[in-house]
């Protein structure tokens, strides 16, 4: 696991450390050592997907709010390329910041604005394009601080949900949207993978690109007995660019996708919540757009699955699990 560490420098608070947990003996309010990573489910074909974040802000449910300014150690912000901590690996950005133990309502990524597309860019065929990001934040869901002492958390970029060209052929640069970003506690998290049979590759259906590179995905969704008719592709009905066409009416989204890799036929999930999942591997999932329902092949019918006869793959994921045997093969 690759983890790069960047000092961060905290803010002086305005408000008091109260309410947002039990009293320690003492009489004060019991707090943790909080530290936030970044990594990523990967993107189909951008070459880079650069951000710099300048501030963590934390809103508990009473409605208090804590900052913690970044800093690389030069510059008063972290600039990453989201792409460089695929799977299990990730990046520190922040640590040792002191928050109450208790329940908090949203986290927002403050990032830096950045007119010349210098900052925070997408570099796709060796263009480089801006990545904007609705008012330069992006406000995530919520998290609980459950220990007193040093607890970690990972926001996840899954791209293939939260990355979007806007115009054609990226005319307009990319946006990068909160819809797919999630945060992970470190220590109730597991990783998935398997190897998919390159004779899978072979289908009628399955498209190739111009360098003969297979397109090979697997979808990951929450739950177990489910009705393969319902299992759709990425989309965001929430979007401005949205079609308008809705999948059926018990549709189920994925919770995340990744590609499969053309040679090892490998691949993997890098941090998923503990919980039911059934997986699911489709051969076109490189047309799967981020924002509109594409009515893609999953689980993949064209070729008998030796994982059953509906082609899912069912798991239960504990604490700090490693599962790497959800394996795809034909009969």
């Amino acid at each position: 696991m690759k983890i790069l560490k960047y000092t961060a420098v905290a803010t002086a608070l305005t408000i008091g450390l109260y309410g947002c947990g039990g009293d320690s003996d003492d009489g004060s309010t019991a707090t943790s050592q909080v530290s936030f990573y970044v990594s990523d489910a990967p993107v189909d074909s951008a070459e880079e997907v650069v951000i710099t974040v300048k501030q963590i802000e934390v809103v508990s449910v009473e409605g208090d709010t804590y900052t913690q300014d970044l800093s690389d150690g030069n510059n008063d912000y972290v600039q990453f390329d989201i792409l460089d901590y695929e799977g299990t690996e990730r990046l520190l950005i922040a640590e040792d910041f002191t928050l109450p133990v208790g329940e908090y309502k949203s986290m927002t990524l403050h990032v830096v604005p950045d007119s010349s597309a210098t900052m925070n860019y997408v570099l796709d065929e060796q263009i480089q394009h801006p990545l904007k990001q609705p008012s330069n934040k992006l406000k995530l869901g919520g998290f609980e601080v459950t220990v007193e002492g040093t607890q970690g958390f990972t926001i996840e970029f899954d791209l293939r949900k939260s990355l979007a060209e806007r115009g054609v052929d990226a005319k307009n640069g990319y946006i990068l949207k909160p819809h797919g970003i999630t945060i992970h506690d470190n220590t109730t998290v597991a990783r998935l993978s398997g190897i998919v049979s390159s004779e899978l590759y072979n289908g009628v259906n399955c498209p190739v690109d111009d360098d003969l590179t297979q397109n090979g995905f697997v979808y990951l969704y929450q739950g177990h007995g489910l009705v393969t008719d319902n299992l759709i592709d990425n989309f965001d009905p929430t979007d401005e660019e949205f079609d308008g066409n809705m999948p059926p009416v018990d549709y189920q989204v994925p919770v995340a996708s990744v590609g499969v890799d053309p040679v090892t036929g490998e691949y993997e999930f890098g941090y998923v919540a503990t919980g039911l999942y059934t997986a699911a591997y489709t051969c076109d999932g490189s047309s799967d757009s981020p924002i509109n329902w594409d009515d893609l092949d999953i689980p993949y019918t064209q070729t008998s699955l030796a994982t059953g006869d509906d082609g899912l793959i069912e798991v239960e994921l504990t604490d700090g699990m490693d599962k790497d045997d959800a394996d795809f093969n034909p009969l």
